[in-house]
């Protein structure tokens, strides 16, 4: 079996795919499988991952089939093709990667020898950069690391400003992510923040090397986080705050800092998709003080 598992999952990224599948095939750590899980492409996305497979059998192209989850709205989610990948992965670690980001060469080498060099790391993960077509001629990288110290606290209370990783950085244990149920099917906002905040919260042992291993592209079409509805992506984005926050409070890691933090992130959450005026947030007596928190409504014209 391999020791690494890269999943991929992708609809119609035809103009895009091949290039993400090469900067796999050249890692200089050999011993990975990559499983493509194409969610119902009508372009030639899904023949390009098959003649992957063909040439070499370290690929594999798994079509995402059966009825979808969100049926109105899919694929508005990259959640069921990451877990549907993980269920069939045979690594010990794990990947997601978007389907039109890059890795360097070297990022899995690195990265497992994390893993070699302390063997009780959960998580190795890494720095990224932002690209446009190409990133020798366009990558930028002027992003503000939140320290370790703070993870738990820059997760719940995320802003632009400031980063953690992207998707594709982390090299995940496979068991961990299995433990923990897998990226989140209920949700299509968050969702990156959704399973490392829980990760870290669950008492993972992770670092992140210093080392540039990813490059993200800036927002195309296709992208499958990116096409779902606002008022969904509101419901299942403050839902899954709310469910982060409940797990916290059960195991005693609330603090008063990370309350705050938690409820300014639910509201500009609310903000920024224009539901502002739609959500009700059940808060006990006091704003910033949980009571049991209740879920978020919104108003039958947005549902």
């Amino acid at each position: 079996m391999p020791r690494v598992t890269v999943v991929i999952p992708s609809h119609n990224r035809a103009d895009l795919l091949a290039v993400t599948l090469e900067s796999v095939r050249n890692q200089t750590f050999a011993d990975w499988e990559c499983i493509v899980v194409d969610d119902h492409s009508t372009d030639d996305a899904l023949e390009i991952a098959q003649r992957f497979a063909r040439a070499d059998s370290r690929f594999k192209s798994v079509p995402l089939t059966g009825p979808r989850q969100f049926a109105a709205y899919s694929p508005a989610t990259p959640s069921p093709g990451r877990n549907h990948g993980m269920s069939v992965a045979t690594g010990d670690l794990i990947n997601f990667l978007d389907s039109d980001d890059l890795m360097a060469a070297d990022k899995l080498e690195l990265q497992v020898a994390g893993f070699d060099k302390d063997p009780a790391l959960d998580v190795v993960g890494c720095r990224h950069a932002r690209f446009g077509w190409h990133p020798a001629t366009d990558a930028t990288q002027d992003y503000r690391y939140a320290p370790q110290s703070h993870w738990i606290e820059f997760l719940l209370g995320k802003k632009d400003k400031a980063e953690l990783w992207q998707t594709g950085c982390p090299l995940y244990r496979t068991q961990l992510l299995r433990d923990l149920g897998g990226w989140s099917d209920d949700s299509d906002v968050a969702i990156d923040m959704d399973i490392d905040l829980r990760v870290l919260l669950h008492g993972a042992h992770v670092i992140r090397l210093d080392r540039i291993l990813l490059f993200f592209r800036r927002a195309f079409h296709n992208n499958l986080t990116s096409l779902g509805s606002s008022a969904l992506k509101l419901r299942w984005g403050c839902n899954a705050i709310l469910e982060n926050w409940d797990y916290m409070e059960s195991t005693g890691q609330a603090t008063e800092l990370r309350r705050r933090l938690a409820c300014d992130h639910f509201y500009r959450t609310a903000w920024v998709f224009g539901q502002s005026g739609n959500v009700r947030m059940e808060c006990g007596s006091g704003g910033m003080t949980p009571g049991p928190w209740g879920r978020v409504e919104l108003a039958p014209s947005s549902a």
